[in-house]
């Protein structure tokens, strides 16, 4: 009747000794905070480097400007992550949403800049990751508008952009920077 992750832990504490049980939720709660840590480190890296220093111009910030940036983002990042981690049940719940948007929002502008043979710009990225995830993230919070699974609409939804994006701003693909 249980979900896994819950039975796995119930039969963990029930069945080890004291000693031992102690181990297992000091390791257990290691492990939780390790990869929390990495996932805001890397995710307020990724809004300051790649996102806003980029918005304000390649080199016109400065290292300490970047990291005090970063330090922000992940501080944003904590808290949108602590005000999103009660809506859900079970930590499976949680990562489902979560690699759900990292679908709808990376998947086209990265595969499609991995395998795409024509142009292919920033600008493209960007709006395919505002409109993937974005179309996600409305779908998701208003259920009500279609029986469709935000997923299937928001991919799609993401490759037209980033298709159309494409064709805004300096290409960055080696084959158009040649001519």
């Amino acid at each position: 009747d249980m979900q896994p992750e819950v039975a796995y832990v119930k039969m963990v504490l029930e069945n080890l000794p004291v000693g031992v049980r102690a181990f297992f939720i000091v390791g257990l709660i290691g492990a939780i905070v390790s990869t929390l840590d990495s996932y805001y480190l890397v995710g307020g890296a990724t809004l300051a480097n790649d996102i806003f220093a980029r918005l304000k111009g390649t080199g016109k910030l400065s290292q300490k400007a970047i990291l005090t940036y970063t330090r922000v983002a992940v501080v944003l990042l904590g808290i949108i992550g602590l005000s999103l981690a009660f809506r859900f049940k079970l930590v499976y719940d949680a990562f489902l949403f979560i690699a759900s948007i990292w679908m709808s929002a990376a998947f086209v502008p990265i595969v499609g800049g991995l395998v795409f043979k024509g142009r292919i710009t920033e600008m493209g990225g960007l709006l395919a990751m505002i409109v993937g995830g974005g179309t996600f993230g409305l779908l998701k919070a208003f259920p009500g508008i279609t029986e469709i699974e935000p997923l299937v609409l928001s991919l799609p939804a993401s490759l037209i952009v980033w298709l159309v994006g494409n064709r805004i701003g300096k290409p960055r693909n080696a084959a158009f920077l040649q001519d």
